[in-house]
């Protein structure tokens, strides 16, 4: 997909490695970034269960499990959906299959948040682990 990769895929994890000062800064192109490598393997070649991106200046990984994420995302299809569905828009049909139809889809389930964590609108998520709020939505 013309240089579209991740940095890393270990253990079955995609990783996608930051060298910010400021990760507070990061926002939805780094997470939609993360979302368009996960959903570019189409083949599920490296069968990636997890999603994590690092913070190489803070020496931190802030991961999610494929579900936890495209929930997060607000998806209404399962992965092999999506895949399916971006292969055939990226290829203008000529691979891949269309999304389901509107009456098929479904919310993935609410992630259960780390204890610490608390949602100050229905649009944050806030890790714990680096103290910062993710706008995902």
């Amino acid at each position: 997909m013309g240089g579209a990769d991740a940095d890393f895929v270990l253990d079955r994890k995609l990783i996608d490695c930051k060298a910010t000062k400021r990760p507070e800064r990061m926002g939805r192109a780094e997470i939609y970034q993360l979302a368009g490598y996960l959903l570019l393997d189409y083949s599920d070649t490296y069968d990636v269960q997890e999603v994590g991106l690092y913070l190489s200046r803070q020496g931190a990984l802030i991961d999610w499990s494929n579900e936890d994420f495209l929930g997060l995302l607000g998806a209404q299809f399962t992965l092999p959906d999506l895949r399916a569905g971006c292969q055939y828009v990226l290829t203008d049909g000529a691979e891949g299959t269309p999304l389901p139809p509107v009456d098929q889809r479904r919310r993935f389930p609410a992630p259960v948040m780390h204890p610490r964590c608390r949602s100050p609108s229905s649009t944050t998520w806030v890790d714990p682990r680096m103290r910062t709020a993710w706008a995902l939505v």
